[in-house]
C-alpha cells in the first residue's frame, strides 16, 4: 500500500479588498488569489486562479466568512465566463468581474447576456477609457471599475459621461486623497485602493482531495450515458469531494426553500450540466495537488464501518445519513473548525447535524461505536454495541471490511504526480 503523507492538511489563502460607498461604508470585497502568506498575486493562469478561489476557497470557507454578507466580487477570465462557472456561486451575493483582456467577441457577448439573464452583476475590471468596440460590453456592465493610475483626467470625465443611468461607476486604485475627492466630484458610486483599504490576507486549512478521485468523477460527468447512481459512488468515496460538492449544491439552492441533505439531493439539485462544471472546476483548482490525507482515509473508513453496523440494528435510519455523519465526523480536524461551524456551512439533516454535534440518537450511538473503535475503547465498544444491538462478534468483521475498502480506494490508486 502507497505510504500517506502527513495528516496535516496544506493551508489556502486569500486576500480581499473592501469597496466603498460615497459614504466610506463597505459596500463588497474583491476576493484575490494568494498562493502563500505573501500578500502579491504570484504568476499563475488565471483560470487557475479563479478555479481555486471558487473550488476552494469560497468551497472550504464560504462567503459568510470571507464577506461577512457583503457581495463578493471575483475575477473572471474569458474561458471562466463562457463556461458558465459563475452558476457555482450564489447570483444575489457575487459580482463577477470580467478582466481586461476580455474582449467583446459574440461569445462573450452571448456569456455576458446569459449571465445577466441568470440574475448576476456584472463589473468591467481595470478600464482606462471608453471605447466604442466595447460599447456592448458597457451596456451590459452593471459596474466600470475605472483604473484610476492609468486613466487620465480626460478618461475619467468621459467614462463618467458614458455611464448609463443603471451602470455604476467604481474608481479603483485610488492611492491619495486628492483622488478620492476627484473620484467623488467626478459623481463615481464606489471606491477602492490603497488610500483607503489595503488587501488583508484571510487563511484556513485546504480540504484536500484524492486526485485520481477527480479524475474519476470528470470521466464518468463527461460520458454520454450519465448515471447520478455511478457519479454519487464515485463522489461518496471522498469527504473533500462530498463536503464541496454538498458546499456547491447549497449555493445552487440559496435562494430557494428547500434545503439538500443528501449527496443524491445535492446531485439532482444542481443537474448534470452543474455537476460537470463543478467537476471541471475542482480538477483545475486542484491541479498538482497530493495524495489524501490520513484523516480522509479515516473518515471514509468509518463511514463504511457505520453502513456496517446499520444493517444490523433495529432502529429505522437513513443510510445516507449514517455514511454523511461518518464521512463527516473527521472534518473538525482537517479544517481546524470547531464542529459547531463546519456543520453550519453544510445543510445536513437535522439528524446528521445532531449526531456530529454530539446529540442523542442511534446516529451518534452509531458515531461513538466507530470512534470507541478506532481507540481500541473495548468495554465501552461493547456496550454501545449491546445497546444498537450489534453482536459482538460481527464487529472485527465490519471493521475489517470498512478499512479494506477505505485502503482500497485511497492505496491501490496510484496518483500521476509528473
Amino acid at each position: 500500500m502507497n505510504e500517506l503523507p502527513s495528516a496535516s492538511a496544506p493551508d489556502l489563502f486569500v486576500a480581499r479588498q473592501p469597496i466603498f460607498t460615497e459614504r466610506l461604508k463597505v459596500h463588497g470585497y474583491e476576493l484575490l488569489f494568494r498562493s502563500g502568506a505573501e500578500n502579491v498575486f504570484p504568476n499563475v493562469d488565471g483560470n487557475i486562479a479563479t478555479a481555486d478561489l471558487i473550488g476552494n476557497v469560497i468551497g472550504t470557507l464560504g462567503l459568510d466568512t470571507l464577506t461577512g454578507g457583503k457581495l463578493a466580487f471575483v475575477n473572471f477570465t474569458r474561458s471562466m465566463l463562457v463556461g458558465e462557472y459563475y452558476r457555482l456561486l450564489p447570483p444575489e451575493r457575487m459580482v463577477i468581474e470580467l478582466l481586461e483582456d476580455v474582449g467583446p467577441d459574440e461569445d462573450v457577448i452571448a456569456a455576458s447576456k446569459r449571465l445577466k439573464d441568470a440574475g448576476y452583476t456584472l463589473a468591467l475590471d481595470d478600464v482606462v477609457r471608453f471605447d466604442d468596440s466595447y460599447a456592448p460590453l458597457f451596456e451590459f456592465a452593471d459596474i466600470i471599475k475605472v483604473d484610476w493610475l492609468k486613466a487620465t483626467t480626460e478618461d475619467r470625465r468621459e467614462l463618467a459621461g458614458q455611464a448609463n443611468s443603471s451602470t455604476k461607476l467604481l474608481a479603483e486604485k485610488i492611492e491619495a486623497p486628492a483622488e478620492l475627492d476627484e473620484a467623488i466630484e467626478l459623481g463615481y458610486d464606489f471606491f477602492q485602493g490603497y488610500f483607503l483599504s489595503k488587501p488583508a490576507m484571510i487563511s484556513g486549512k485546504r480540504v484536500v482531495t484524492f486526485k485520481p478521485h477527480l479524475l474519476e468523477l470528470l470521466q464518468a460527468v463527461t460520458r454520454p450515458d450519465f448515471d447520478f447512481k455511478e457519479i454519487e459512488e464515485i463522489i461518496k468515496q471522498d469527504v473533500a469531494l462530498s463536503y464541496r460538492m454538498l458546499r456547491f449544491a447549497n449555493s445552487a439552492a440559496s435562494g430557494l426553500a428547500q434545503k439538500v441533505t443528501s449527496l443524491g439531493h445535492a446531485l439532482v439539485m444542481l443537474g448534470q450540466q452543474e455537476v460537470a462544471r463543478a467537476a471541471s472546476l475542482l480538477v483545475l483548482a486542484d491541479l498538482g495537488g497530493d495524495k489524501p490525507q490520513e484523516l480522509a482515509v479515516n473518515s471514509l473508513a468509518r463511514a463504511s464501518f457505520m453502513e456496517s453496523l446499520a444493517t444490523y440494528t433495529s432502529v429505522s435510519v437513513e443510510a445516507v445519513d449514517v455514511f454523511l455523519t461518518g464521512l463527516c465526523s473527521r472534518l473538525d480536524a482537517m479544517l481546524d473548525l470547531p464542529m459547531t461551524d463546519v456543520v453550519s456551512r453544510l445543510p445536513l439533516s437535522g439528524p446528521v447535524s445532531g449526531a456530529l454535534l454530539g446529540g442523542d440518537g442511534v446516529l451518534r450511538m452509531m458515531l461513538d461505536l466507530a470512534i470507541a473503535y478506532d481507540a481500541a475503547q473495548w468495554d465501552r465498544v461493547s456496550v454501545l454495541a449491546n445497546t444498537l444491538g450489534v453482536p459482538d462478534l460481527e464487529l472485527a468483521a465490519c471493521y475489517l471490511k470498512a478499512t479494506e475498502y477505505s485502503d482500497r480506494v485511497f492505496g491501490n490508486i496510484t496518483p500521476d504526480n509528473s
